[in-house]
């Protein structure tokens, strides 16, 4: 939407709660937990927090790719973590949502 801009560049309106959520997220890749591990891990707080709404998307591989600098790849693998622990459940071609019997 605003090529080459961050959030905070962005009118606040265009940043939707999920961005919101997802900037607040703390990545060190200096640490020995695999960066996967520790987006799944913020992810599952949130959920657990309340944060994540039920049958709801959560934020997309790609917005989490722009917002936190991550890969894709490394995002789509947190998500599948979460996937498999059954916390989230994947629709192709509509993303990863929160399981409702994960919802607090």
């Amino acid at each position: 939407m605003y090529p080459g801009l961050t959030l905070e560049d962005k009118p606040r309106q265009y940043a939707s709660r999920l961005d919101i959520e997802i900037e607040k997220f703390s990545i060190n890749a200096g640490d020995v937990t695999p960066v996967y591990l520790q987006l799944a891990i913020q992810l599952q707080q949130g959920i657990e927090d309340g944060q994540f709404d039920c049958n709801k998307p959560l934020p997309s591989v790609y917005r989490c790719n722009r917002t936190l600098g991550l890969s894709r790849a490394t995002v789509f693998r947190a998500y599948k973590y979460l996937n498999r622990s059954g916390m989230v459940q994947w629709k192709k071609g509509e993303g990863f949502f929160v399981q409702h019997k994960f919802k607090y």
